[in-house]
């Protein structure tokens, strides 16, 4: 018990280090710049996407702003994008479904850097795109099971062992199984970005 706990320690401070490094970097990133990018693409864009049904109609407006302002908008961003162009007419939902989230998500960020009012925790985590909700997800479940794991150790709890046992064991089966998911996930999109730099497809233009 005392060797997962520390793994889990060690595992809940690496991903804590890793969201304070990139939001140390996010933050050095000129207001300037930031300002183009919300106000030129990820507003507009969030907006869009919101009222409008049609994908066709999203893609080709989402083309537009970025071929205008292609060096301020994010990788991330052109990588979701570009998915759902090459799927033409025939749009993959799931494809889409990322493509939005990772526009709330900027647009959710670029207003909190710049000053605007803070969503709630539930409207920021509903923000977020599918991959920070699962990750902040194992945050917590991690945080859970250390506690739990921390629970077995105290005296005045020794009582309660069994249902602290059941309790450990429903939330350390939870985070193995959103840990394989995010595996999987990461895996997938690491063959499906490594497929397309092999075909070697053109990008929008700088």
């Amino acid at each position: 018990m005392d060797f997962l706990r520390e793994i889990l320690l060690a595992c809940i401070t690496g991903i804590i280090t890793f969201l304070i490094t990139k939001y140390e970097y996010h933050r050095n990133v000129p207001l300037e710049k930031m300002e183009v990018a919300y106000n030129r693409i990820y507003f507009p864009l969030f907006q869009l996407i919101r009222n409008e049904k049609d994908v066709a109609k999203i893609v080709k407006q989402s083309e537009q702003y970025f071929q205008k302002y292609y060096k301020y908008v994010d990788r991330s961003t052109l990588i979701a994008f570009n998915y759902i162009r090459e799927c033409k007419e025939d749009y993959d939902e799931k494809l889409v479904s990322n493509y939005k989230d990772n526009i709330y998500s900027m647009n959710s960020k670029l207003r909190r850097r710049l000053g605007y009012l803070e969503p709630t925790l539930i409207s920021a985590y509903r923000s977020m795109s599918t991959m920070e909700r699962r990750i902040m997800r194992i945050v917590l479940w991690m945080m859970f099971t250390y506690l739990l794991s921390v629970a077995f150790t105290m005296p005045f709890l020794e009582k309660y062992e069994y249902e602290i046992t059941i309790g450990f064991a429903i939330v350390f089966i939870t985070f193995i199984g959103e840990l394989l998911v995010l595996f999987v996930e990461s895996v997938v999109k690491w063959f499906k970005t490594r497929k397309k730099k092999l075909q070697q497809k053109p990008e929008l233009p700088r």
